[in-house]
């Protein structure tokens, strides 16, 4: 059971966003740059290094978070600490420097909420912040979504990623386990455009360099029980600080705050376009879907065989990069997909 208690935060969803929030509660120095902030940092230069902390310093976190659990302030061992001192000064002072000048708003926006970076901690770690999730476990869904589209690579580039401390880090991962050095696990956008202001290097990881990196953060930050498993149904505002979350088992947890990551779970029950239907014809499941239906029906699709798919047309409404992963599994067990979009197909 939940408990009877008054959380202060509830987070609806365990998928990359969710784990991303809990993350930053648990870290004492946790990244809150924006994007317009992030775009102008690249690898190691000086502007980075005063945000940031060097590159070294990254990958001398990343081989601390390897020999354990712990949180940030158990990580930051005495010569890691000295790694960092000697490679940028006093990081603590540098960092809490740069979120007071480029990262007072994001900052500010968590502390108006949550108290000081200590609180959030102090709260994860009395229970009074709680993750809610249909599958109990971190990331059940992205991995499921990802297997069901054959994603082998993530659509956005490395340095977008659930770790708290340092966007970079990720990055420092694959180096340190040296799964750089091939071209699987990193692949280098050279074709993507790069003005005075999105200067990059970009690179985009492997689906089981994520998805490796994630375990080492729930490992390292030691929450891989956090999830508690239920169904959310409804949400009711008794109050202006008080929310009532009412579970599909019935169960009922009072909370302050409510955050539902849900990414496209988080749909209407209706679309704008089905109001032109016609209400006297019943429309089979698996032959009128909606883009958050699409794991499910992709996923009883394949287990129909090829010979008994192949030929069937369908249409994709909609051009973007969810589509174009569509109509890959679909050629390859032999159907005849049609995309339906409103301009142009870009190639990026």
């Amino acid at each position: 059971m939940a408990g009877s208690e008054v959380k202060e935060l509830v987070i609806i969803g365990a998928g990359p966003h969710g784990l991303s929030l809990f993350l930053r509660l648990l870290e004492e120095e946790p990244d809150l740059l924006d994007e317009g902030i992030r775009s102008t940092l690249s690898m190691d230069d000086k502007a980075t290094v005063t945000a940031l902390g060097s590159w070294p310093y990254a990958k001398s976190r990343v081989q601390a978070m390897q020999r354990g659990p712990g949180p940030r302030a158990d990580l930051a061992e005495q010569n890691l600490k000295k790694k960092m001192s000697t490679a940028n000064g006093d990081s603590r002072n540098q960092k809490n420097k740069r979120q007071n000048q480029s990262g007072a708003k994001a900052s500010g926006s968590l502390n108006r909420h949550l108290g000081t970076s200590h609180v959030p901690i102090r709260m994860v770690k009395e229970k009074e912040v709680m993750v809610i999730d249909a599958h109990g476990q971190w990331l059940a869904e992205w991995k499921r979504n990802f297997q069901a589209f054959g994603i082998k690579h993530l659509r956005s580039p490395a340095d977008v990623h659930p770790g708290p401390h340092d966007m970079r880090e990720l990055l420092a991962y694959a180096h340190v386990t040296k799964r750089n050095l091939n071209d699987h696990d990193l692949v280098h956008m050279k074709f993507m455009e790069r003005d005075s202001i999105f200067k990059g290097p970009y690179a985009m990881p492997s689906t089981s360099l994520f998805e490796d990196y994630c375990d080492l953060l729930l490992r390292a930050y030691d929450i891989k029980d956090e999830v508690y498993e239920g169904y959310v149904e409804n949400i009711i505002r008794e109050s202006e600080s008080l929310y009532t979350i009412i579970l599909r088992s019935g169960e009922q947890i009072q909370s302050k705050r409510v955050v539902c990551a849900l990414g496209p779970n988080l749909r209407k029950d209706r679309l704008f376009w089905e109001d032109g239907l016609d209400p006297g014809v019943s429309y089979p499941t698996d032959t009128l879907v909606h883009s958050y239906e699409l794991s499910s029906w992709l996923e009883r699709f394949s287990q129909q065989g090829t010979e008994s798919v192949k030929g069937s047309r369908v249409l994709l409404v909609g051009g973007g990069i969810t589509s174009a992963h569509i109509v890959r599994v679909l050629l390859n067990v032999g159907c005849k997909p049609t995309m339906l979009v409103r301009s142009e197909l870009r190639s990026r």
